[in-house]
């Protein structure tokens, strides 16, 4: 025992290492650092998962507002796809019916058809829609500075062309209004011109059309009753006609299917700057093309 002794008193002696030194550094080191406790633990963790979800959270909530909105737009191309074929079906409740062979029930099923359509109340645009393939109503006025030009135009294609005068629909033929019968489709004349007037009186009215537009009477109730439904008017009888709102300023020429009644076009006035004397033909194409998706869609 006192062999050991000595041995150890002369290795305590000894001078020390580097070795000794590192050693004695991180045990100073270690406990100058106290170990961290569970609870601090926990809130650095909790921390560092907050930070984490939060930047996941808010790609997850983009991605998801991005599902949103598609299937928004989804819902609203379908709704509207569904709501135009609803709206040519209701426009033309004789397609899925079928083919008479006598002439007088074709004659009804026509009728039929005028009569669950909006323009039918319209007494004074019977004879137009059943006499022509199309039907244009232009709303004018001969005291209006920008009906002018329109008129000019009107003139011009339709009056004044030798080609048209078998293609309009010409106020003296509307004597054959009184036989009561609907003619043939070989026999229906492909554009009549509605004139429908904001002039002061009947004159002015009379003096201002041409000799193949067929103009509502000035005296009755249709002319504006047809302002009214559509709401184009001139400024001047807004109050007069209880319009609030117009949807068009005069001049303006809508054309319409005489047999659906569908729109072809809301501005005519501009179609006939773009077409020129090609714009009977233009309108006649949008037709077809109607027609044609009717038959393969409805």
């Amino acid at each position: 025992m006192q062999k050991r002794k000595g041995r150890s008193s002369i290795d305590m002696q000894l001078p020390l290492t580097i070795s000794d030194l590192s050693n004695h550094n991180s045990s100073n080191t270690n406990q100058n650092h106290r170990p961290t406790s569970r609870r601090t633990q926990f809130f650095r963790s909790h921390k560092r998962y907050s930070s984490s979800s939060s930047s996941n959270g808010g790609g997850t909530a983009t991605t998801v507002l991005t599902c949103f909105l598609f299937f928004i737009v989804i819902f609203l191309v379908g709704f509207l796809l569904h709501t135009d074929f609803d709206f040519v079906v209701s426009n033309h409740p004789g397609l899925a019916s079928t083919t008479t062979t006598s002439s007088s029930s074709s004659t009804s099923t026509t009728r039929s058809r005028l009569d669950s359509q909006p323009l039918s109340k319209f007494k004074t645009l019977q004879y137009p829609l059943s006499h022509s393939k199309l039907v244009g109503l232009y709303f004018a006025a001969s005291w209006c500075p920008m009906s002018t030009s329109v008129t000019q135009s009107l003139e011009r294609i339709f009056s004044n062309d030798k080609r048209m005068a078998s293609r309009v629909l010409k106020e003296e033929e509307e004597q054959q209004k009184q036989k009561n019968h609907q003619p043939s489709p070989s026999l229906m004349k492909d554009f009549s011109l509605v004139y429908i007037s904001s002039d002061y009186n009947d004159l002015e009215m009379k003096d201002y059309m041409k000799w193949n537009w067929i103009g509502i009477p000035f005296d009755s109730t249709d002319r504006n009753d047809i302002k009214r439904y559509f709401s184009i008017c001139a400024q001047n009888e807004m109050i007069e006609l209880g319009i609030l709102s117009r949807r068009s300023q005069i001049p303006a020429l809508i054309i319409f299917d005489s047999v659906t009644q569908d729109v072809i076009s809301t501005n005519g006035v501009a179609d006939l700057e773009t077409y020129g004397e090609e714009v009977l033909d233009h309108w006649l194409e949008i037709q077809s093309l109607m027609r044609a998706l009717e038959d393969k869609y409805v």
